[in-house]
């Protein structure tokens, strides 16, 4: 009976857990592990992850990397972690450079202009410019020098001409960083602002002791001061209210049983009017709002302020503007002025700040879990819906001729992670509960389309993500591989969208948008063990995690820092015949892969047929024959003469109407690529 040859090549379209086994079609895999699909078809091994830089003192676990770009194009690196920030100065030297922030807080950043800027959802958002100073981000009004005439109740600025023109109104905030003291303005008059003492004698909140009284030649800016309504009234809640108790460091009101569930926050301001002072909220307890010394007395008015800058739980830049999540209510959107982070007046020059309210545009209870932009669109994903905006300038006065903020699209299907929603070129893509969800274009430029890119993964991910904690998905672009990369418990989920050159379709559709017909592969090992992933300016993919250890992917190593990882290629079942499926009988008698490995490699090669497995068999292949070099000399692992390609027949027996062929390794070792696979049998009766 004759010999007859079925060539395998490697599923195109990757891994697919959706389908069942005897469903699966041959252009996937039952299991791709730890190798992607390169751009000439092959299943090649993924690289390994090498240390970078030294372990951080106490080890800590890593949550958040980021990049500073200053205006020469040099980049200074920091990672975060436990409430602190660290940069990196050497191989060897991770600086602390900022421990301030709440130790269960995660940190993320964006830059804006020449500020790389912090926040956590916890604390104040602070800022660098240099990688060595950090500053709160302050929505700030006016900034200069103070000039003749000032004293410590009074500011006087030459440089503006008409306080009552500015912008500037009782109850913002004066900040003097010269004697670091805070007061509250009481009366704006043509040539000054009053304000509440700055000096330590009167009990100013952060003025030292001993610090002098505000003078002549000092540093301030004015800070611009809301209204904090944490009171209960029987109407709406206020901002105003009357001590009840004798305190030297906290206050006390009658109508707030518990502070901790106001929206009180610590670095909020309090002014007691009586008594003429300014204090800020130190800590919160059930019981009291703590504060500086300042003794305040039964019977004494207080008016609650807080700066018009939200404490962040997201942010994100658009088209030179800065938006954040208001972390007191999840469902508000403050957005700068033009250019700068700290301006939050309107662009009609009022300090109403540009705002969108999320939770007014669908009828349902949502709150903003991610931003972001692509193209023109930006988006602004919430629990429940992503809503899509076209457009850079978000007026509140739609009126205005220079609106172009508008509503194009609506996706019932939220996002579920704040790390996961990202832009792609032309697309958006976020981790939804039902996978992972493109936003694309469509060919004509007007309108938006929606498409399940992890469709062959559906099932197994959807469980996946339904089980996971929120800080546990974390979603990057890798442009240097073309891959989409999604973390989702301690497995990535890696799309190759790299069109192979055997799939014309696909090198046609990827200079438009993420081709549908990309690959999936998995990763696993310590790489994706880790918690945060970053791509910096240079291309180049760093990682960390637990043990406060930094690493750096893709530097032509094939471990984890040591750790071997296994790879596994599974195909469906074969039918070995034109024909999808087939009820004729074979006989296996030979497999013959091709693979191009530069070393030492041993692949461990089985087969299983039919579907009750009744026939197995299992071999191995080393992957350095030599057989056709010539000498024995070698250049680094391949023999002179020879060459890093395995092309030959061994003997692998199976009997059945179909097979399926697992293709493994366990090793340090690399390159390594799996071409395709030839497999000789000869053809009985239909069974």
């Amino acid at each position: 009976m004759a010999l007859e040859f079925s060539i395998y090549p490697i599923a195109p379209k990757g891994l697919a857990t959706s389908f069942t086994e005897a469903e699966l079609p041959d252009d996937y895999a039952l299991i791709f592990k730890n190798r992607f699909i390169n751009a000439a078809g092959g299943a090649e091994k993924r690289q390994g992850i090498v240390r970078y830089g030294a372990t951080i003192t106490s080890s800590p676990t890593i949550t958040g990397i980021h990049e500073l770009m200053k205006k020469d194009g040099t980049t200074i690196l920091f990672v975060s972690a436990a409430g602190k920030i660290y940069r990196y100065d050497s191989a060897t030297v991770w600086t602390t450079v900022y421990s301030a922030g709440t130790t269960s807080a995660t940190y993320r950043s964006v830059q804006m202009g020449a500020k790389l800027i912090f926040n956590n959802g916890e604390d104040r958002n602070i800022y660098t410019e240099d990688g060595i100073t950090f500053k709160e981000l302050l929505s700030v009004i006016e900034r200069g020098q103070t000039t003749a005439g000032s004293n410590a109740g009074s500011l006087h600025d030459s440089n503006v001409t008409n306080w009552l023109t500015s912008q500037v109104k009782v109850r913002d905030i004066v900040y003097n960083a010269t004697v670091s003291g805070y007061g509250v303005i009481t009366a704006v008059t043509t040539a000054s602002v009053q304000h509440t003492p700055i000096a330590s004698s009167a009990g100013a909140y952060g003025a030292g002791s001993g610090s002098a009284n505000q003078t002549n030649a000092q540093s301030y800016v004015i800070i611009d001061g809301v209204e904090l309504n944490i009171i209960p009234t029987l109407v709406e809640d206020d901002n105003v209210a009357l001590s009840i108790t004798d305190r030297e460091g906290g206050v006390n009101v009658s109508a707030v049983s518990d502070w901790t569930k106001t929206e009180a926050r610590v670095g909020d301001f309090i002014n007691n009017t009586t008594k003429n002072w300014l204090s800020r909220v130190t800590s919160i307890t059930t019981a009291s709002l703590l504060m500086s010394s300042a003794p305040s007395s039964a019977g004494d008015s207080l008016v609650f302020l807080k700066s018009a800058m939200p404490i962040a739980s997201r942010t994100h830049v658009h088209f030179g503007r800065f938006y954040m999540v208001d972390e007191r209510d999840g469902r508000r959107i403050v957005i700068s002025g033009p250019n700068n982070p700290e301006d939050l007046t309107s662009d009609a020059g009022t300090l109403e700040s540009n705002e969108i309210s999320f939770g007014s545009y669908q009828p349902t209870a949502d709150k903003v879990i991610a931003f972001a932009s692509y193209q023109r669109f930006m988006s602004i994903c919430g629990l429940r819906n992503v809503f899509l905006f076209e457009g850079t300038t978000p007026i509140v006065d739609t009126s205005s001729a220079n609106a172009d903020f508008n509503i194009v699209g609506l996706f019932p299907q939220g996002a579920v992670s704040p790390d996961g929603a990202i832009s792609v070129g032309n697309d958006l893509v976020y981790v939804s509960v039902d996978g992972i969800q493109a936003v694309s274009l469509q060919n004509s430029t007007t309108t938006l389309g929606r498409a399940n890119l992890s469709e062959p993964l559906r099932t197994t991910m959807r469980d996946e993500i339904a089980d996971a904690a929120t800080s546990d998905i974390y979603m990057f672009h890798y442009p240097r591989r073309s891959w989409l990369c999604v973390k989702i418990s301690d497995t990535l989920y890696v799309y190759n969208y790299t069109p192979f050159f055997g799939n014309m379709q696909q090198v046609q559709q990827a200079s438009a948008q993420l081709p549908l017909t990309g690959s999936w592969s998995i990763f696993d090992g310590p790489f994706a063990q880790q918690k945060v992933f970053a791509v910096l300016a240079d291309g180049s993919l760093l990682c960390a995690g637990t043990g406060g250890k930094v690493y750096k992917f893709d530097q032509n190593t094939y471990t984890d820092d040591g750790v071997r990882y296994s790879t596994k290629y599974q195909t469906g079942w074969l039918s070995m015949e034109p024909k999808a499926r087939s009820p004729r009988l074979k006989q296996g008698h030979y497999i013959q892969p091709v693979l191009d490995a530069g070393d030492q490699i041993t692949y461990t090669v089985s087969v299983e047929a039919p579907f009750d497995i009744q026939s197995t068999e299992s071999i191995l292949i080393d992957a350095s024959d030599t057989s056709q070099a010539i000498g024995n000399a070698t250049i680094g692992n391949t023999t002179i003469g020879g060459t890093s390609i395995v092309d030959a027949k061994y003997s692998l027996r199976w009997r059945g109407k179909e097979a399926r062929f697992t293709f493994e390794t366990n090793d340090s070792l690399g390159p390594d690529v799996l071409s395709r696979f030839t497999v000789y049998f000869t053809k009985h009766g239909a069974r």
